[in-house]
């Protein structure tokens, strides 16, 4: 077999794999090994004319900036960390996500933009399969489902993850089957609310916020009222779902929803708070190390009591644990990088905005969990950072 032969399947193995597993727990290493050995063999490279877009420019500076000041932090963590084994398994391995999202994900997009939309077919297959068993399991239970995961937390997140990227996969069809987006965003949102995961759920209304949003600002050009009117109409009828969701819901699920604004009724993300910025507080330049925090929680805890956490169920808190204050800015620029050069123009077709909302949806998310650290939502998430930065290069052209 040929080095482009070679290239072409692991390219389409990989990603099939990839995104065929994403709602399942761990099936999608397959398909992130072979799109590993792709990045090795096919190196994809930015097209000269890419970098002379000054916009382009400035995205690839700000990325790197970002992504070394992050490894950087990792490698000075080493130095505090109580586990320097944990800290540098988990710094090489986030460091090479990194680097996956800053390189290859950049590069192969601004060199084939909207390749990935050929692979997406598969989310909805096995997007709504897994939501299936989901479903079944609550009404055969009553209580919080995980489908084939550990822990509702993460199957919620793949199940969001998937929701998005099943309507950006049925929206691009034409004529009837693009309305298949209707009963399988049903079939997906059913899914998440029995998974009874409250943060999945403030993700999942802050990403429809989102598209909505990006949705409307070629009709904000053209006319206000019209934009204001249908922004309206759009927040009436999202706060009429709710309603219903709620009114049809049973008690104990009624009581998960309504717990999502009573401090009383989330007491131990409290105390784990509490703890976590007292750990903050006396780390604040460099943190404790990455995957480090599981080693220093225990003495921060003081008389609060309670399990003993390794990760503080809130990415901005968890990035001040382990790498501080130093870190937690490069970070901060990492997701500036992602959201503002990776914004879609207007116009920019509907996949495009769905996977912009799925970051926003994941990292907002995020704030109230923990579940970015697994590595292959970590993977999913660096390269949707990597493929929307890259439409700065794309930006030029389409205006």
């Amino acid at each position: 077999m040929d080095r482009a032969r070679l290239t072409d399947v692991l390219l389409h193995a990989g990603w099939l794999l990839f995104f065929a597993g994403i709602p399942f727990s761990g099936l999608s290493a397959p398909g992130i090994l072979l799109i590993l050995i792709h990045w090795a063999v096919a190196r994809p490279q930015l097209p000269p004319a890419a970098l002379a877009n000054p916009r382009t420019a400035a995205a690839v500076k700000w990325y790197r900036i970002a992504v070394f000041g992050l490894l950087a932090a990792y490698a000075a963590g080493l130095a505090v960390a109580a586990s320097p084994v944990d800290a540098l398994g988990a710094g090489l391995g986030n460091g090479l996500l990194l680097l996956f999202g800053a390189v290859y994900a950049f590069r192969l997009e601004v060199a084939n933009p909207g390749w990935w939309r050929r692979y997406l077919w598969v989310v909805p297959l096995s997007g709504a399969v897994h939501a299936g068993i989901g479903i079944a399991q609550y009404l055969e239970s009553g209580t919080r489902v995980m489908g084939v995961h550990s822990n509702p937390n993460a199957y919620s997140t793949v199940l969001l993850a998937a929701l998005y990227l099943g309507v950006a996969a049925l929206v691009q069809y034409g004529g009837r089957r693009r309305w298949l987006a209707v009963p399988y965003t049903a079939v997906m949102a059913a899914g998440l609310l029995v998974t009874g995961s409250r943060g999945a759920w403030v993700g999942a209304l802050a990403g429809a916020a989102v598209f909505g949003a990006l949705a409307l600002r070629g009709v904000w050009r053209a006319n206000r009222r019209r934009a204001l009117a249908a922004g309206a109409a759009g927040l009436v009828l999202a706060g009429l779902a709710v309603g219903a969701v709620y009114a049809a819901a049973d008690a104990p699920m009624q009581r998960r929803m309504a717990s999502i604004f009573d401090l009383n009724a989330n007491q131990d993300r409290v105390v784990l708070y509490q703890t976590m910025w007292d750990l903050i507080s006396d780390n604040p330049v460099l943190g404790v190390g990455v995957n480090n925090i599981k080693h220093r929680f225990a003495e921060y805890q003081g008389d609060r009591g309670g399990p003993v956490f390794g990760i503080a169920h809130n990415y901005f808190l968890q990035s001040l644990g382990e790498t501080g204050i130093v870190g937690t800015a490069f970070l901060l620029l990492l997701w500036f990088v992602w959201l503002y050069y990776g914004l879609p123009p207007v116009g920019a077709p509907a996949p495009r905005l769905l996977l912009y909302s799925l970051a926003v949806a994941l990292l907002v998310r995020d704030q109230f969990d923990g579940a970015l650290t697994i590595f292959y939502l970590a993977f999913l998430l660096n390269w949707l950072g990597g493929t929307l930065t890259a439409a700065a290069a794309e930006r030029r052209a389409e205006t």
